[in-house]
């Protein structure tokens, strides 16, 4: 997938979505797979991957060709030392990748 900064033409628009995946995430993907060229940004949080239902969500999002990133909650980093951060996200990266094949 090609990765935009900003919009190519006017009229468009950028479609991210923080703390994925959710309850809602099936509804998104299916309104979004009526429009063959609209993709969004899914920025996942680790914390809801223990849920089979939210995991299958966020593998038809990757499947379907949206940007999967990665969402750090604050509270999980703030006034933490850098290598507990560094490990949090690492251990993220590996959580996501192994549900989607690749690393955020």
């Amino acid at each position: 997938n090609e990765v935009y900064i900003a919009c190519q033409k006017d009229g468009q628009l950028a479609l991210t979505y923080d703390q994925a995946p959710s309850t809602h995430t099936g509804r998104l993907l299916q309104a979004l797979g009526k429009h063959p060229t609209a993709r969004a940004t899914f920025h996942v949080s680790p914390d809801y991957l223990d849920n089979p239902v939210l995991l299958a969500y966020l593998k038809k999002a990757a499947s379907d060709g949206h940007l999967i990133g990665l969402f750090v909650k604050e509270a999980v980093v703030r006034d933490r030392p850098v290598n507990e951060t560094m490990s949090y996200i690492e251990r993220a990266r590996a959580s996501i990748s192994k549900a989607i094949n690749y690393a955020p």
